[in-house]
């Protein structure tokens, strides 16, 4: 049989006569496309910022989802697996904002995301729901069909990372849509003058933001909820065309996450937006 480590480490060693690393990065540079002609928008798994909870199981080692050193509070970024320290927490860019419908079937039906809906299909599904107390004694928003809908505020960002940025999403509900609001807040309570000396409004992605993970409880309940404080403005014109590209990628709907997506973050938070451990 073959000795596939000896074979790969030969094959992964570095050739005396190899051209620098700067020379392949400048080739790299011209290449850059390649390989990824067909890769569309669709095809690609926008990161969530998901909270850890103590149901979450990335922090249970008897979990297939266990991540070593996961802590409940920490910030998890669900396609690279990265942890951040809950009171380090991440750096963004807020890009683009909208609130969602989620409509999940009950856990006694199977559980699961069933769909998000967006814009006027949003509204119309809020408008068609009844408050209802459902069987773990959660008020909930319940559709004719029996499933649950769940509004959400979305934000997507750039996260800042060592030597440059990637882009993210917050999906925000129950308890953190309070969060969500303070967060927009601070965004359009922003003002700015012109040289003329007309004040404005920026846009969202003229400034940085932290965000960082707090614990949070009422009555005999506890979890960890989301804190967005200013940092400073963007003084780096290529990560303000970035975030402004972001933006436009959103607005357009070229940019959305799939339920399979959203429904991974959600586990990942504990069974956020539907929290297990949230009876409200």
């Amino acid at each position: 049989m073959a000795d596939v480590k000896n074979n790969k480490s030969k094959a992964l060693e570095v050739k005396k006569d190899a051209p620098p690393p700067a020379v392949l990065d400048d080739m790299f540079a011209q290449d850059s496309a390649l390989g990824k002609e067909n890769i569309r928008a669709e095809d690609l798994a926008i990161p969530f910022f998901a909270l850890l909870q103590s149901n979450s199981p990335q922090v249970k080692k008897t979990e297939g989802a266990y991540i070593k050193g996961a802590e409940e509070g920490m910030v998890l970024n669900t396609v690279t697996r990265e942890l951040f320290k809950a009171e380090e927490g991440i750096l963004v860019v807020p890009c683009f904002y909208e609130r969602v419908a989620l409509e999940w079937r009950p856990r006694k039906a199977g559980g699961g995301l069933v769909t998000i809906y967006h814009g006027d299909e949003r509204d119309k599904k809020v408008g068609e729901c009844t408050r209802v107390t459902n069987e773990e004694g959660k008020s909930i928003d319940r559709l004719p069909n029996g499933n649950d809908l769940v509004v959400a505020a979305q934000h997507y960002v750039l996260r800042l990372r060592e030597g440059g940025w990637e882009p993210g999403l917050f999906s925000l509900a129950s308890t953190q849509l309070k969060k969500s609001r303070r967060w927009n807040a601070l965004m359009s309570g922003i003002q700015l003058k012109t040289k003329d000396g007309r004040v404005f409004n920026p846009p969202s992605f003229s400034h940085i933001y932290r965000a960082t993970a707090v614990p949070e409880s009422r009555d005999k309940y506890s979890w960890w909820g989301w804190n967005m404080d200013i940092m400073e403005r963007v003084s780096d014109p290529e990560l303000y065309a970035a975030a402004k590209a972001f933006h436009q990628s959103c607005s357009k709907g070229e940019v959305r996450a799939s339920e399979q997506q959203m429904e991974a973050a959600a586990n990942a938070g504990g069974g956020a937006p539907l929290n297990d451990d949230i009876p409200f």
